[in-house]
């Protein structure tokens, strides 16, 4: 994609190699130093963060736009590294183009990773986030409309990101997805820690609202949740959760260090590949959004955001 917008291959590999040091403008260089943010430690992001990018010559519509395209980039990214997936045809091979492991596996501790302790959410901003919004237009409006209907409330994402209203339906399917299992072979409570352990990783307390009881009506008690937001203890968790969270945790942190042994440990405690995508895809997914609210500084959700979730039965 970097050859679309720098047509001199020597450039792009400068890029790749060192954006700041690249002989490229000055906005360019402050998005990619954001996004390199985004990437390696969005919790870590603050206000200042989103001024640099201004003070470059950005507006505040361009900035959520980019803060999409990574988060959205973020989903496609874990999803291609969790499944093992290659190039699509007709894709040139290179440190440009594609096939980036290579430089991944050399980088710094940190390129992308999530939080390596699972504390202290990222900071929150004095109003719903740290950019300017828009509420006028007849897109947020009917977005607004359809998820106050889903949900009771507006959720702060879609307020925040008001300002580009062409990004703004593609929040909530996201949303929807997030909210069941989208497979049967995963039961709805190891989707439920699935969700609470990826915003641990990644320091976002956006979606706490939801999780905990989602956890608790998934589980029939308080036990896991307390067990899943304390220190991370292997031992406490039976074999095939052990194997889903810890799975859930790699993703988190390094997915393109996933290996075709993770998918099979997930067949030696009795699940199928149906769930091994479908925790990745719940991973990538929440992580992706998880990002994006970080790094403009949105406000966590005071409501749930649950709808025809599937609740087991009492035994």
């Amino acid at each position: 994609m970097l050859l679309l917008v720098y047509p001199d291959a020597s450039i792009a590999k400068q890029i790749v190699d060192d954006a700041q040091a690249a002989p490229i403008p000055d906005l360019h260089k402050a998005v990619y130093a954001w996004v390199e943010k985004f990437v390696r430690g969005s919790w870590d992001m603050n206000a200042s963060h989103i001024q640099l990018l201004r003070d470059a010559g950005a507006t505040d519509r361009q900035i959520a736009a980019w803060a999409h395209s990574a988060s959205m980039q973020t989903w496609w990214v874990m999803m291609g590294d969790g499944g093992g997936i290659s190039l699509d045809y007709g894709m040139e091979v290179g440190p440009v183009v594609g096939n980036t492991r290579p430089y991944y596996e050399k980088a710094a501790p940190g390129l992308l990773a999530a939080a390596p302790d699972g504390s202290a959410a990222a900071p929150t901003s004095d109003g719903n986030s740290w950019i300017e919004t828009d509420e006028s237009s007849e897109t947020y409006k009917q977005v607004a409309q359809t998820a106050q209907t889903r949900y009771g409330f507006v959720p702060n994402l879609l307020k925040a990101t008001s300002g580009a209203p062409l990004i703004l339906p593609r929040h909530q399917p996201a949303f929807e997805i997030l909210e069941p299992p989208q497979s049967k072979s995963l039961t709805p409570r190891l989707h439920a820690l699935t969700r609470a352990i990826t915003s641990k990783m990644n320091r976002s307390n956006y979606f706490d609202a939801t999780i905990k009881p989602l956890i608790e009506m998934t589980t029939q008690g308080t036990e896991d949740y307390e067990k899943i937001t304390g220190p991370w203890d292997p031992e406490q968790w039976d074999e095939q959760d052990r194997v889903v969270l810890e799975f859930a945790i790699k993703t988190a942190r390094n997915a393109y260090k996933i290996i075709d042994s993770d998918a099979i440990h997930f067949h030696e405690v009795g699940l199928d590949d149906e769930a091994y995508v479908d925790v990745l895809n719940t991973v990538a997914i929440q992580t992706s959004i998880e990002r994006l609210t970080n790094s403009l500084g949105i406000e966590a959700d005071s409501g749930v955001m649950l709808k025809d979730v599937p609740i087991p039965a009492k035994s």
